[in-house]
């Protein structure tokens, strides 16, 4: 999870941190919008809390990664998480987990992988996030975003 402050325009720049001068690393995410209360649910229904899923670009300020063990200040960012700028809502995607998704910068790949690659499916995230807090849509326009990384 993400603090919401980290959230930005795909379009829009990135403010650098004064803080985290050095290397600022980019990762393409699938982003899983959470559409209701979704608390203590099993894997085989947690797909029935998703709304849809976006695209996120996570982004790590590995100089202060280095000088902590807490992964979400180095992520955590203000616009560290530009997102979208499509919604596909769940209906349209019957396998979660058999999505390609590639990032480019200027023409050249960066990363190229697919999220049948994660050692933990979609469902599982979403279960196992339920288990540790409850998520809700508590979003704009009322929803809660989870970003499931590929290891």
């Amino acid at each position: 999870m993400k603090p919401a402050g980290c959230l930005n325009n795909p379009l829009d720049p990135i403010q650098l941190p004064t803080s985290a001068p050095g290397a600022i690393d980019a990762e393409v995410e699938l982003a899983v919008v959470i559409g209701r209360d979704c608390k203590n649910v099993d894997a085989t229904s947690a797909l029935q809390y998703v709304l849809g899923y976006t695209i996120a670009n996570d982004l790590t300020a590995r100089d202060t990664q280095s000088h902590t063990s807490q992964w979400g200040y180095c992520k955590g960012y203000d616009g560290f998480c530009p997102l979208g700028p499509v919604l596909v809502l769940v209906d349209a995607v019957p396998d979660p987990s058999a999505l390609s998704m590639t990032m480019t910068l200027d023409g050249e790949v960066l990363q190229d992988g697919n999220t049948s690659e994660m050692i933990f499916s979609v469902a599982e995230i979403v279960s196992h996030l339920s288990q540790v807090r409850l998520a809700r849509p508590a979003m704009p326009q009322g929803r809660s975003m989870q970003l499931t990384g590929r290891r």
